[in-house]
């Protein structure tokens, strides 16, 4: 797994959003990955879901 595919998916179940800026300055073009936290709020519903997947028996 590539390091950006790794990033993909470490975003997708931290619900981090990323953007990329790009500045250009006298050495160069230079990126930078910018993650921004989900808010408190999606966090907490977040990890209610994970809670209740893992506290729910298989209903087989």
């Amino acid at each position: 797994m590539s390091k950006l595919a790794a990033l993909e998916d470490w975003m997708r179940t931290t619900k981090y959003t990323g953007s990329v800026l790009v500045s250009a300055t006298d050495g160069g073009v230079h990126e930078h990955i910018v993650l921004t936290p989900p808010s408190k709020k999606e966090r907490l519903c977040h990890l209610k879901t994970e809670q209740n997947k893992s506290q729910t028996p298989d209903q087989t």
